[in-house]
């Protein structure tokens, strides 16, 4: 608690003897089960330089704990806060992702995404009601696989139209073609 509340590495040469360490009658049985000696905790800083836990090194014996060790422990405490922010970060993104995609497999609107060829990398479920196939059946086949017949000239423009920047809004009406071959109008 010291180590987080003065927000820098607290060490003690005897932990059962210093006056500063408030200890409870749990507290003492604890330590003398363990053996506890010397101590020193260092606190974990958060990206906004928040303490968000401690790490701590103890020894068996009452001890100096030397300057080197007090700064390597805080190094050590810095890369675990690191860790620690970056697993809180990572949870929280793949949170997002998930709500994410939710979004995009529940949308009327077809979602897609392609690879520098053109070639689908995503699609939303909607096109099912639209082209009458299921995503996972057109992933990594070429966009222009469900384009009707009749339009191929559209879409092949909008693309290399809309896969350069500056990427500016832009509208293109064409046809798909479902199972059957009949064209299905769409805006893209």
């Amino acid at each position: 608690g010291l180590a987080a509340s003065e927000r820098r590495v607290f060490w003690t040469p005897n932990y059962l003897a210093d006056e500063r360490i408030p200890q409870e009658p749990e507290d003492r049985e604890v330590a003398e089960r363990m053996g506890l000696g010397a101590m020193a905790a260092a606190p974990l800083r958060g990206p906004q330089d928040e303490v968000i836990g401690t790490l701590a090194i103890s020894y068996r014996q009452p001890r100096d704990v030397p300057p080197d060790d007090q700064e390597l422990l805080q190094g050590l405490a810095d890369v675990a806060a690191i860790a620690v922010a970056n697993t809180r970060l990572w949870q929280d993104l793949r949170a997002s992702e998930q709500r994410y995609h939710y979004l995009l497999r529940h949308s009327p609107d077809v979602a897609w995404q392609t690879d520098r060829l053109g070639r689908f990398t995503f699609l939303s479920d909607s096109i099912l009601s639209v082209a009458g196939r299921t995503a996972e059946s057109l992933l990594g086949e070429h966009f222009m696989t469900i384009v009707h017949a009749d339009s191929r000239s559209v879409p092949e423009a909008a693309y290399r139209r809309i896969s350069v920047a500056p990427y500016a809004d832009q509208t293109y009406r064409f046809f798909l073609g479902d199972m059957a071959g009949r064209p299905v109008p769409v805006e893209m």
